[in-house]
């Protein structure tokens, strides 16, 4: 019985130390998981916040670059009328665009044109023609495919050195444009580094191609959008400058990094904060989004000690209160009250993206209908009602096809993909006016509660479809009249022939009748003939010569001047050293040491080639006759320009512009005998084969001539290039 007794008081003495042991370790055991589930409520909560305010920066960075492609849509418009725009009218348009104030990360709106080499003749002539001037496309050389820049404003210093520059020699830009070109949609290119911010920038940018068909159309198959293919617009703009104009708005918790995704290369694009780069939330918040043919990985970094206060301070107050049950009813009350947080703030989303919408729709000047499945309108806003000229509450419940003629004047587009319909479609005002109006239908997907399924927008586009049909007809009342200006250029071309005709037959005639009776009166009467008399004759002579050799110059101008070019490679290197073995064997006594650079080729007519080597290494060979040992190069410089130099008597040149007019001369026939055709004729051969020429010289110290020739040919071209 005494050790009973014992084990009973032993076990009433110990009995409170081990409930409240137990009690303690329970209530610690509550309080820990108390403390560990208000930290993974705050993460939660936290990572809420920041997704939802990752959503928002994508769809702002997606409806910017949508309103980018707009701009380019309506540039393509613009190109892919019947007629071609000037520069002028180019900076005109993109002026009104205002996108120096609200695109600032945009460098220009820009066009360049799809040329394959056969048609870079061509397209330079014809650019001649248009402006006066020729093009030059940079870097020179033979290439299958030019896409140089033709249009790019607004203008600036920088932009204008730009103009001729190919795009397409560029693999991350000709990528780009292939696949706009393929596949009939806008594409954006990788990262490239602008040309505008060559020599080392570090900053990363992007550029945006659409593509543009002749006629505005948009060809079916892949063959033909190759076939119908104009050209490009594009806009070049800077990654973090369109960044932080996308998002200035925006209150952000996040740092930003920003990479081309497409490649498996992964290259960082933009990096607001790379120091924080370590410090990434549990659950990267990170958003692929795949935009116009390439996918932005879009990643946000923060610090993940983001409410780590609020469970800190639940863990150390509530150890001390662990066994109070009133600390366990107040964090209840206290997790249920923040539910009721999150469901208002919800709430107040909803409602406040419902005011936005409508909002939109009230101030839009653009004409807005909601359709229901039917086809009925269920709300319009006061644009919509204000061009077709009724009450909103006549036009509830109203079929929207009940407001229109019958059938489309023109579907514009249809994609099957985005579900967007456009087309053009007539209607009658009270009036009896008709009037065209331009419909896009959007399609709204389905939801519990919601009964649209269309959103239409009308644009009355009355005034346009006027202006392009009286565009029309001034096209054709030019195509008349330059059709009947070809016919005045075949008559005058007729009457040229003709009198070059007379020139050469009619009028020489009498010159060698003059001659003849001339040398008759010479040789038969001499005897009769005093000293006087015998120079006058011979004065007679001389004139009668010089006029046939005057008539033969300007037939030889005329002949350059005309005829169809027959294109061949020419080794000019070859040619060269055939004309100076001619001139030496003409002249032996001369000592002219003549460099001429190998390898040197070119495409063009042969015979107009050999005329035009003649004609400068002969100059060259004439004006250095007063040197003992006489120096002449023939060669290609840096730039793929051709020249001609010496170290003879050269020329003022204050008067090199009389250098290549016909029968101006700058030294007297005393000094250096000829009739001042030489030069002139060299640079219509230059010309005709759509090259530059220019001339330098300085009087006792030689001359110096440089000629293009467009479709070089070299054996180390690609070296060149590189």
């Amino acid at each position: 019985m005494p050790n009973q007794g014992a084990s009973q008081d032993n076990f009433n003495q110990h009995a409170p130390i081990l409930f409240g042991v137990l009690a303690g370790i329970c209530a610690t055991i509550m309080v820990l998981l108390i403390w560990r589930n208000e930290q993974t409520v705050t993460h939660r909560e936290t990572m809420a916040e920041l997704n939802s305010e990752a959503d928002l920066v994508e769809s702002l960075v997606r409806q910017r670059l949508d309103a980018l492609e707009l701009i380019m849509r309506g540039g393509a418009s613009l190109i892919a009328g019947d007629t071609q725009p000037t520069d002028e009218e180019w900076q005109s348009y993109v002026a009104g665009l205002d996108l120096e104030q609200r695109y600032t990360a945009v460098v220009g709106l820009g066009y360049g044109p799809y040329i394959d080499r056969v048609d870079l003749m061509r397209f330079q002539q014809d650019w001649k023609q248009r402006t006066g001037e020729m093009i030059n496309i940079q870097p020179w050389g033979l290439r299958p495919e030019y896409a140089p820049v033709i249009y790019l404003a607004p203008a600036s210093r920088g932009t204008r050195s730009l103009i001729g520059r190919d795009m397409y020699i560029e693999a991350t830009r000709r990528d780009a444009m292939q696949r706009a070109m393929e596949s009939g949609r806008p594409w954006l290119s990788g990262p490239v580094e602008l040309f505008l911010d060559s020599g080392g920038s570090s900053v990363r940018s992007l550029i945006f191609y659409t593509p543009v068909y002749r006629g505005g159309e948009h060809p079916v198959t892949v063959a033909a959008r190759r076939a119908g293919m104009l050209g490009w617009v594009y806009i070049p703009f800077r990654m973090p400058k369109f960044i932080d104009m996308t998002l200035k708005s925006v209150k952000r918790k996040l740092k930003l990094r920003i990479s081309d995704a497409t490649a498996a290369s992964n290259v960082v694009m933009l990096a607001e904060d790379p120091g924080l780069a370590g410090k990434a939330f549990r659950g990267p918040i990170a958003r692929n989004i795949p935009i116009y043919g390439r996918v932005l990985r879009l990643e946000f970094f923060g610090d993940d000690d983001a409410g780590s206060e609020r469970s800190q301070w639940v863990l150390w107050s509530g150890l001390p209160l662990a066994l109070a049950t009133g600390l366990i009813a107040f964090l209840l009350a206290r997790t249920q009250a923040r539910a009721h947080v999150l469901a208002r703030d919800m709430t107040r989303a909803h409602a406040r993206s419902e005011a936005l919408f409508r909002s939109a729709m009230v101030h839009s000047g653009i004409g807005m209908a909601l359709l229901d499945d039917k086809g009925d309108i269920v709300e319009v806003n006061p644009a919509f009602t204000r061009l077709f000229e009724r009450d909103i509450g006549a036009l509830h419940g109203t079929h929207f096809a009940s407001l229109l003629d019958h059938g489309s004047v023109g579907l514009v587009e249809q994609g099957e993909e985005d579900g967007m319909r456009m087309e053009i479609r007539r209607f009658a005002r009270r009036n009896g006016e008709l009037r065209h109006v331009s419909l896009v239908y959007g399609q709204i997907p389905h939801r519990d509660g919601v009964d649209i399924s269309l959103l239409v927008q009308a644009e009355d586009i009355s005034d346009r479809v006027r202006s392009e049909a009286r565009i029309r007809a001034l096209n054709r009342t030019l195509e008349l009249r330059v059709d009947a200006r070809t016919r005045e250029l075949s008559e005058a071309n007729q009457q040229l022939e003709t009198f070059a005709y007379s020139v050469s037959h009619d009028l020489r005639a009498p010159l060698r009748a003059i001659d003849g009776f001339s040398r008759l009166l010479s040789e038969r009467h001499a005897a009769a003939l005093d000293e006087a008399a015998q120079g006058y004759l011979s004065r007679i002579r001389e004139g009668a010569h010089r006029m046939d050799d005057l008539i033969g110059a300007i037939l030889t101008i005329s002949r350059v001047s005309r005829g169809e070019l027959q294109h061949q490679p020419i080794d000019l290197s070859a040619l060269a050293r055939e004309v100076v073995d001619e001139l030496a064997a003409s002249d032996p006594q001369r000592v002219v040491e003549v460099e001429i650079a190998p390898g040197l080729r070119a495409d063009g007519d042969a015979s107009l080639v050999r005329t035009l080597m003649q004609n400068l290494i002969g100059n060259a060979w004439k004006f250095t006759r007063e040197r003992d040992v006489a120096h002449i190069r023939f060669g290609r410089d840096a730039d793929g320009r051709y020249f001609v130099e010496d170290d003879g008597v050269g020329f003022d040149p204050a008067y090199a512009g009389k250098l290549f007019q016909p029968f101006q001369r700058l030294h007297s026939e005393s000094e250096f005998v000829g009739y001042g055709i030489g030069l002139a004729t060299v640079r219509r051969i230059v010309e005709r084969h759509g090259g530059t020429m220019q001339a330098w010289g300085k009087v006792g110290h030689g001359a110096h001539f440089t000629f293009t020739l467009p479709g070089v040919l070299r054996e180390n071209d690609d070296e060149h290039q590189a």
